[in-house]
Formats: structure tokens, C-alpha cells, sequence
């Protein structure tokens, strides 16, 4: 077994400032063209019918700007990867699942769009009830032995939206199950590689050691002098709800002009940072890594998330305040697949913490403590849900909102580059 190094690697920086330039050049070119597509198919954002929707949409203006805008990305990330950075070791499956994320958003932005209203899932009382006493005998059967779905299907309701026409909830969260399960499938049994990494736990593996007899049983096996721990095929289902949870903070945080595309930004060039200094060979592109415990992957991440980076530049000259296009579900949910796989690849999915920290705490973290509190209090601890809009509510100016996430997000990162790399 081999010990990581992480130095700074010139011919590695360099083509990854290429790529990011070339990003931003060709996203700068193909966003004109979008953009007048758009406008002419009249994807263009509606009114969603709920609280949000009317007071930050229909009178923010938001109402009849086009959506679809993260097609900006999509198309120029494809375009240059598939064309100088397509790797069957390294790229194949992260572009794969980034598209079909992309694919997910897409859909449901057209039935929000163009899509008929659709009922929402029954009450689960109701779902119990008709259980026992239809009139038809297989009809009781059927909804007893649904009972289960049902009370999956209004869980998620409750933890989410109420869309009209859209994806429902747990359509969305199947989806993207099945691609995080496709992800883990290729690490796992592919790459052979079931490896968490945990920062300092070679200097503090003392204080797990207490744990260990726990974690043998669970098929858990810590390696301190790597600072990481083999979960065996716990590596799936933490790989999917990884997938699962930032790509969904990344979709709730695409609220407002400039938020989700600032702070996504932010994360890719952290992790093109991350990427272009941990390496287990110098000056080596693309090449098999063998014999190791974890898998850093090589450069090709870096120059995958400076394209990313250099895509989302251009995006954002078009998408601050008043913003010419959002970036719509096929963006959000795409990007946040993108930026956890490749987190996880670089084995520091621990800095999501830090390097998405904002997305999660402005979305799934404060409807979890939102839940909790209204469940203990019966009061509403935020004005509304995500965070940006219970500041919105409070009074602050949407641009106010934006450019302090930005701040603390820079910071947050900050914090985790220096962990990744510590």
C-alpha cells in the first residue's frame, strides 16, 4: 500500500485553468443560443400555486423568465469532456449520472410547465382505512399490502413540496436512488473500493478504538494510518444517500437570482483545487491506480469540475439579479449529483460538510430542525422554508440574501479545502 501525496502540480494546473477558460468561452457562446431557444419554446417559469411561488415569483417578476437555464452547463460540460477529457476509468460514470439527473430535472420541468395538475397521494388514514373497509375484497387486499408505499409516499410529502404537475416527491427520490445505487455499483464492485475517509483519524484514532468491537460486527474495519475507514458494502447505500441528499439541497436552493449558481461555483472550484493536488502520481493523466486502499482518482476530476466551474461563470453573468434565466431543475439536480460523486471519487466526501455546507443548511438541514421544533413547540422556529426566503421574509433585499450565502459559503470552503488537504 502506497502513501497519498499531495503536492502542487504545474502541467496539472495549467490544463486545468484550459479547461476552465475553454468552459467559460464556449458557455459564454452557447448561452445566447439557449436562451432565444427557450424564450421560443416558452419554457419559461410559472406559477407554482403555493405560498413561495406568490410572494417570490410572481411578485419578484420571476414569473415568465426561462428556466432550463442549467442546459448552459449541461451541453458545455458534455461537449468538453466528451471531446478531451472522456475517461472510461474516470469520467464515464460521473457524466453518466450527471446526465441522468439532468434527465430527471428536465422532465420535471416540463410537467411543471406543460404538465397536467396531479393528484397528491392519499392521506395515509384514509390509505388504512380503505384498507379494511372496501367493499371489494381485492381492493382491501391491495391496499393493505400498499400500506408501506403509502406511508413512504406521504413521508416524503411531508418532508418536501406539494407539486401540481410536476415529479412527485417520491418519484424523484426513486429516480435518484436508482442513480446513486448505478454510482455505488461502479465503486463497489468496479473500482473494488469501499473506503470512507475521516480527517485526523490517524492522529485520533484513539477515540474510536472504544468502538471497534461494534464496528467488526457491523463489517466496518478502520485503517487509522490512512485516516480511513472500510465500510464493505455500506459503501452503496452511503454513496446513495449522499447523491440523494446534496443533489436535493442543491434543487431547494435554486431560489433566488444568482444563489444556487453562486454557491455551486464555489464548491467546483474548491474540489478542481482539491483535485488537481491530491494525486498518487506526478505528472501521470489518466493512468490505472492499483494496489491502493483509497482511490484519489486522477486529474481528469480537476479538469471535470473546472469545466463545471468555467459553465456555471458564464451561467452566472446571465442569472444575477434581474436574472435572464434559472437554472431550473435540470441544472440543480444534475450539478448536485456531479458535485457529491466527484467529492466521493476524491475520498474527501466529508468536505460536502463544508463545501456544500450552505446548500445543506439552507434546505435539508433547517427543514429537519423546522420539523423538530414545530413537532416539540407547535410554532414555526423559520418564517418559511428554505432558509434564503425566511431572510426574505424577514426583510432582507433578495441580492442581501445571495451575496451573504456567498460569504459564508467562501468561508465554509475555505474550511474544507484546508481539511481536504490537511
Amino acid at each position: 500500500m502506497q502513501e497519498t501525496q499531495i503536492f502542487p502540480n504545474s502541467h496539472t494546473l495549467f490544463t486545468t485553468l484550459l479547461y476552465f477558460i475553454g468552459s467559460a468561452i464556449l458557455s459564454f457562446l452557447l448561452a445566447p443560443i439557449i436562451i432565444h431557444l427557450l424564450y421560443k419554446l416558452n419554457i419559461r417559469r410559472q406559477p407554482k400555486g403555493d405560498k413561495a411561488s406568490e410572494l417570490f415569483d410572481i411578485k419578484g417578476g420571476k414569473v415568465g423568465t426561462p428556466i432550463m437555464g442549467g442546459l448552459i452547463i449541461i451541453i458545455t460540460t458534455l461537449i468538453i469532456t466528451i471531446t478531451f477529457n472522456w475517461s472510461r476509468e474516470y469520467t464515464w460514470v460521473p457524466v453518466g449520472a450527471f446526465v441522468l439527473s439532468a434527465c430527471i430535472g428536465g422532465i420535471d420541468d416540463l410537467l411543471n410547465i406543460f404538465g397536467k395538475n396531479r393528484d397528491l397521494p392519499k392521506p395515509l388514514r384514509l390509505h388504512i382505512k380503505l384498507a379494511f373497509v372496501h367493499k371489494y375484497w381485492r381492493k382491501r387486499v391491495f391496499y393493505f399490502m400498499t400500506i408501506p408505499w403509502a406511508a413512504f409516499k406521504r413521508l416524503l410529502l411531508f418532508l418536501g413540496s406539494k407539486p401540481k404537475s410536476g415529479l412527485q416527491v417520491h418519484e424523484k427520490i426513486l429516480l435518484q436512488t436508482f442513480v446513486g445505487a448505478t454510482v455505488g455499483y461502479w465503486i463497489y464492485y468496479k473500482l473494488e473500493w469501499s473506503e470512507i475517509w475521516i480527517p485526523f483519524l490517524n492522529r485520533y484514532s484513539w477515540i474510536m478504538e472504544p468502538f471497534e468491537p461494534i464496528l467488526h460486527i457491523l463489517g466496518i474495519t478502520l485503517i487509522p494510518e490512512y485516516s480511513v475507514i472500510d465500510i464493505g458494502w455500506l459503501i452503496i447505500p452511503f454513496i446513495i444517500l449522499t447523491i440523494v441528499t446534496v443533489s436535493n439541497a442543491v434543487n431547494i436552493s435554486d431560489g433566488m437570482d444568482g444563489l444556487a449558481g453562486g454557491l455551486a461555483f464555489i464548491a467546483f472550484i474548491a474540489y478542481t483545487v482539491i483535485g488537481s493536488s491530491i494525486s498518487e502520481y506526478s505528472n501521470t493523466i489518466g493512468k490505472d491506480v492499483i494496489n491502493l486502499t483509497t482511490y484519489y482518482g486522477s486529474p481528469s476530476l480537476a479538469y471535470l469540475s473546472a469545466t463545471v466551474a468555467g459553465s456555471l461563470l458564464a451561467y452566472l453573468y446571465f442569472n444575477v439579479k434581474p436574472a435572464r434565466l434559472q437554472m431550473g431543475d435540470v441544472g440543480s439536480l444534475a450539478i448536485g449529483t456531479l458535485l457529491s460523486i466527484i467529492a466521493i471519487i476524491l475520498n474527501r466526501e466529508f468536505t460536502l460538510l463544508f463545501i456544500a455546507g450552505v446548500f445543506l443548511i439552507n434546505s435539508v438541514f433547517s427543514l429537519i430542525i423546522q420539523r423538530v421544533w414545530l413537532a416539540f413547540t407547535g410554532k414555526k422556529l423559520f418564517h418559511m422554508i428554505p432558509l434564503h426566503y425566511h431572510f426574505a421574509l424577514k426583510g432582507w433585499p433578495e441580492e442581501k440574501v445571495v451575496m451573504r450565502f456567498w460569504i459564508i459559503s467562501i468561508l465554509l470552503t475555505t474550511i474544507g479545502i484546508i481539511i481536504a488537504l490537511s
